[in-house]
C-alpha cells in the first residue's frame, strides 16, 4: 500500500532561507496522521522543545491551524496557507508500507527527515550485522585502489568520499560513499546475507528514497546500490532488490568480480578524469 506525505518546513532567517524540518504529515487510505516538533504524545505543547524558534508563540499558532485543517483532512488548505517562515509541501510518496497505519508510517517519517536519521529510525546498528563488513570491504577496495579520500591521500583530484552530506529535495542525506566530478555519484549498500529480512527491506527502502530525493533535487545525480547476494539462498530478496532498488539505482553485486572489477574501474576513471563523463556500462544484476 503507498502512503503520501508532506514535509513541514520551518525558516528562521527568510534572507538566507535555510529551511529546517519540523514535522511531518501523512496520508494513507484516506486516514491523516501528522507529528511536529514540541508535541507531546496528546499533542500538547511542550514548550521547553522550543527554544530554537525565534518566535515559539507563532508555531504553536501555526500548528493549531495545521490541526483544525486536518481534523477537515483539508491538505489543500494546509499546503496552500504557506507563509515565508513556515510551510507545508508535498514531498511524494512511500510505498511497501505493509499493514502499517498512518500513525506508524507518520512516526517512521519523523525520525527520518526531523529528528534521528536512518540509522536509529531502522534501528540498523548491531554488533553481528554483516552489512559493517561489507561497507569495510567496500571502504578497503577503494583504498587499495587509491580513490578513497584520506590523509594520506590529498592527489587525487575527485576522490571517493564517506559519509558526506549530499542535498536531497526534501532532506539532506548522509550516503555511504559519494563521488563528486561533474557529477554527483551516491553509493549505498546493503547485504542481502544477513537473516533478518525485515530490516533488509526497510533498509532497502530507505536507500530507494534517499537515491530518489537526492535524484529529484539534482537530476543528474547517478546513484550505486552495492549488494552482496548469494542467488542460491535468496532468491526472493535478489527479485526483491531489483524492484525496489533497480528502479532507483544501478545494482552492483559485489561478489560479482566482473561486475565489482568494472564498478572500481570506474570510480577510479571518474576520480582521475578531468570532467567525470566517462562511465562504465555495469553488467545488469539478472
Amino acid at each position: 500500500m503507498i502512503a503520501n506525505y508532506w514535509t513541514v518546513k520551518y525558516v528562521e532567517d527568510t534572507f538566507r532561507n535555510e529551511p529546517r524540518n519540523v514535522g511531518v504529515i501523512v496520508c494513507k487510505n484516506g486516514v491523516y496522521s501528522a507529528k511536529f516538533i514540541g508535541e507531546r504524545m496528546d499533542s500538547t505543547i511542550d514548550g521547553r522543545r522550543l527554544r530554537g524558534f525565534k518566535y515559539p508563540s507563532v508555531y504553536t499558532q501555526w500548528i493549531t491551524f495545521w490541526r483544525k485543517k486536518l481534523l477537515r483532512r483539508d491538505i489543500a488548505a494546509i499546503v496552500n496557507g504557506n507563509a515565508s517562515n513556515f510551510y507545508v509541501e508535498e514531498a511524494g510518496e512511500v510505498t511497501e508500507t505493509g499493514s502499517d497505519g498512518a500513525s506508524e508510517v507518520c512516526d517512521f517519517l519523523y525520525n527520518l527527515v526531523v529528528e534521528k536519521g536512518p540509522v536509529e529510525a531502522f534501528d540498523w546498528l548491531e554488533i553481528d550485522d554483516p552489512s559493517i563488513a561489507l561497507e569495510a570491504d567496500i571502504a578497503a577496495a577503494f583504498s587499495s585502489s587509491e580513490i578513497l579520500s584520506s590523509g594520506s591521500n590529498l592527489l587525487t583530484p575527485h576522490p571517493v568520499m564517506r559519509n558526506e552530506a549530499v542535498p536531497g529535495r526534501n532532506v539532506t542525506h548522509t550516503p555511504s560513499f559519494s563521488q563528486l566530478n561533474g557529477k554527483r555519484y551516491v553509493m549505498d549498500y546493503l547485504d542481502f546475507s544477513s537473516r533478518k529480512e525485515l530490516k533488509t527491506k526497510e533498509r532497502a527502502g530507505y536507500m530507494a528514497f534517499m537515491f530518489n530525493d537526492i535524484q529529484d533535487f539534482d537530476e543528474n545525480a547517478v546513484s550505486y546500490s552495492i549488494v552482496r547476494l548469494e542467488a542460491d539462498d535468496h532468491a526472493g530478496q535478489i527479485e526483491y532488490a531489483t524492484k525496489v532498488l533497480g528502479s532507483a539505482s544501478t545494482i552492483v553485486n559485489w561478489i560479482d568480480e566482473r561486475a565489482k572489477s568494472q564498478f572500481l574501474e570506474e570510480r577510479r576513471v571518474v576520480a582521475l578524469s578531468g570532467d567525470g563523463s566517462h562511465q562504465t556500462g555495469l553488467p545488469s544484476l539478472n
